[in-house]
C-alpha cells in the first residue's frame, strides 16, 4: 500500500473521477486536507483500486473503485489483506448505491447507519435565490448582514498574495474557539490546501469587512451533479 501525497495524486484521481461515489470522502481535496489525522493508503491493481484510512490503530476501508464484474475480486483482496494484518474487516463512508451493489456479491455484510456521520446536502438553487419558507432564516441573516455592513464588505476570489492574511484570520479563529486542538488540525489542512490550490483546482473566496478578512470559503467539485 502507498500513502497518498502530492507526488501520486494523479494515480488516484482517475479512479475517483470514474467511480467516485456521491460522498465527500471520495474527493481528492478531502483526502489531502485530512492526511495528518486520517492517513490514506491505496493500491492499484489491474482491474480496481482499493484504499483505506488508518486511524485508531485500524484499517477503515474505502469502497473499492471498480466495475461490477471485478467487485468480488476487489472485496476478496481487501478481506484477505485485513486478515493477513490481523485486522477486523470494516468499510466506512459507504453509500446506499454501493450497498445495493454488494448484495449481488459473494459476500454478506452487516451494515450500520450512523446518523452523525452523514453528509450535509444542500440545494444549490435554493442558496442562490434564498427564496421560499425553508430559507427564511438564512434570508434574514443575509439581509441583516447587508444592511449592517452596507458598503463595508467585499467578496474577493483568493490569490496567493492573500495567504498571510488568511492564515492570520484562521489563527484568530482558533484563539477564540472552544476546541483549539481540533481546529489546529483543520487549520494545518487548510494551510496545505492553500499552498496547493492550483494543483487541486480549488475555488476559494474571502469576505473582507473594513479591508480585513472575516470569512473564508473553499469549494471543489465532487461529481458533475
Amino acid at each position: 500500500m502507498k500513502r497518498l501525497d502530492y507526488t501520486n495524486i494523479d494515480e488516484v484521481r482517475p479512479f475517483l473521477s470514474r467511480y467516485g461515489y456521491n460522498e465527500f470522502n471520495c474527493n481528492i481535496v478531502t483526502l489531502m486536507m485530512w492526511q495528518e489525522v486520517y492517513p490514506f493508503y491505496y493500491e492499484i491493481k489491474e482491474h480496481y483500486m482499493v484504499a483505506y484510512w488508518y486511524f485508531d490503530h485500524h484499517f477503515h476501508w474505502m469502497m473499492p473503485m471498480c466495475d461490477d464484474q471485478y467487485l468480488d475480486e476487489a472485496l476478496s483482496y481487501m478481506i484477505t489483506y485485513s486478515n493477513t494484518h490481523n485486522q477486523e474487516f470494516m468499510m466506512v463512508a459507504v453509500v446506499e448505491d454501493f450497498l445495493k451493489r454488494i448484495k449481488s456479491s459473494q459476500y454478506s455484510f452487516i451494515h450500520r447507519f450512523e446518523v452523525d456521520a452523514g453528509d450535509y446536502i444542500y440545494d444549490a438553487s435554493m442558496h442562490r435565490s434564498l427564496t421560499g419558507k425553508k430559507m427564511q432564516k438564512r434570508r434574514n441573516h443575509y439581509n441583516a448582514f447587508v444592511k449592517g455592513y452596507q458598503q463595508r464588505y467585499e467578496y474577493r476570489p483568493y490569490h496567493s498574495s492573500m495567504y498571510g492574511k488568511v492564515m492570520s484570520f484562521l489563527e484568530n479563529w482558533q484563539a477564540h474557539h472552544d476546541h483549539k486542538e481540533d481546529i489546529a488540525y483543520e487549520i494545518r489542512g487548510i494551510d496545505d490546501l492553500l499552498i496547493h490550490h492550483n494543483e487541486l483546482s480549488l475555488m476559494i473566496g474571502c469576505c473582507f469587512i473594513d479591508h480585513k478578512i472575516e470569512g473564508l470559503i473553499i469549494a471543489s467539485y465532487l461529481t458533475p451533479e
